[in-house]
């Protein structure tokens, strides 16, 4: 009786996923309400001979010299790029390029907002981009990549509940298409500094070194520290027990005492902020080299514990050197590559203990 019932119990089938045909025409009808992209599209599958015959000198822009080489994808962008429906950029280009591009565009056009901000030099284009997207969000309008090459940003703009639907399409279909988020704003900053020269992007969402000027006042004002300290110390040890000629090893004991203490105390601070009392004063933070975070205690111990041989002359001259002699303009010291660790100008660049 139980087998009776249970095969007459309706049973849920899956819905099968479009076909690729169908898949392709739902894309192109995503991107453009205009027939034409479809037609293009879909004469690239069915007959790319004839695409490309029609369109030959225009492929040859695109690095396409061959039927073989036609592909839907190719046909979408280009359709797209030739009704100014997408823009060709390069990791290289900044910004202010961006806005210029975009200006073209009649998603922008047709649109209220304003990308003014944008236009920044000296800004890297994935910042633009992340700022534009903001700009285009209440419009309705969002930025997207389609993945054409390894260097180039080929970046359209549609509306925002599309999204989703045209990522997951064009995924289905082997192709990537992708949004900004500020894990790539991160990733350029990071990639932007390990490749950072004094003719780098400038400004505040870049790193800038801090300069050998301003480390060694930064030094002289935490020596002086570190001197005022023991000069309590001393002090007020006489004060509490009177002086004594006989307990000079006990006085040389506590100077020590007190300067590993305040060694460590640095490292403990400075690990976590980033800054010592002199960095404070002059606007330097110590980083992590590869990642921009905080240093952590190893790092600033082990560093710290290099400079504090600076007592001898012959070693102060080794780390002037080795910092003014770093041909990557980041001014790093032999103390800073054995620590993994930079020292950043947060007033003439970014902060990274306060920058999203």
């Amino acid at each position: 009786m139980d087998n009776v019932t249970n095969s007459s119990q309706p049973q849920q089938t899956q819905q099968p996923g479009p076909t690729p045909i169908e898949a392709w025409e739902r894309l192109c009808a995503a991107f453009s309400a205009d027939p034409e992209l479809w037609l293009e599209v879909h004469q690239a599958i069915s007959d790319p001979a004839s695409y490309f015959a029609r369109h030959q000198q225009t492929l040859a822009e695109w690095d396409c010299y061959s039927p073989d080489q036609i592909s839907p994808w190719l046909a979408l962008t280009q359709w797209l790029a030739a009704k100014d429906h997408l823009v060709e950029l390069n990791s290289r280009d900044s910004s202010d390029e961006l806005w210029a591009a975009f200006q073209d565009m009649p998603q922008v056009a047709h649109s209220s907002a304003d990308l003014t901000p944008v236009y920044q030099e000296q800004v890297h284009l994935i910042h633009g981009v992340i700022r534009a997207n903001r700009i285009l969000a209440p419009t309705g309008l969002s930025i997207l990549r389609l993945d054409t090459g390894a260097d180039t940003f080929s970046l359209t703009i549609i509306p925002s509940a599309s999204v989703p639907g045209v990522i997951e399409l064009a995924a289905s279909l082997g192709y990537n298409a992708r949004q900004f988020s500020n894990a790539d704003a991160s990733a350029a900053i990071q990639a932007g500094w390990r490749g950072y020269s004094n003719q780098s992007l400038k400004g505040p969402w870049y790193p800038a070194a801090g300069t050998i000027g301003k480390r060694i006042g930064a030094l002289a004002i935490d020596a002086f520290a570190l001197v005022a300290i023991m000069n309590l110390a001393v002090f007020g040890g006489i004060a509490i027990n009177g002086a004594n000629n006989n307990e000079s090893g006990v006085i040389f004991g506590v100077l020590i005492a007190v300067s590993l203490l305040y060694m460590f105390a640095l490292a403990a601070v400075c690990g976590q902020t980033g800054a010592t009392l002199g960095m404070l004063v002059f606007g330097l933070r110590i980083v992590q080299h590869d990642t921009l975070g905080k240093a952590g205690f190893g790092r600033c111990l082990g560093r710290g514990a290099m400079i504090f041989l600076v007592i001898f002359w012959i070693w102060a001259l080794v780390l002037l050197i080795t910092t003014a002699s770093d041909k990557s303009g980041r001014i790093r010291g032999i103390q800073d590559r054995a620590s993994g660790t930079s020292v950043l100008d947060i007033r003439r660049g970014l902060n990274p203990f306060t920058t999203n």
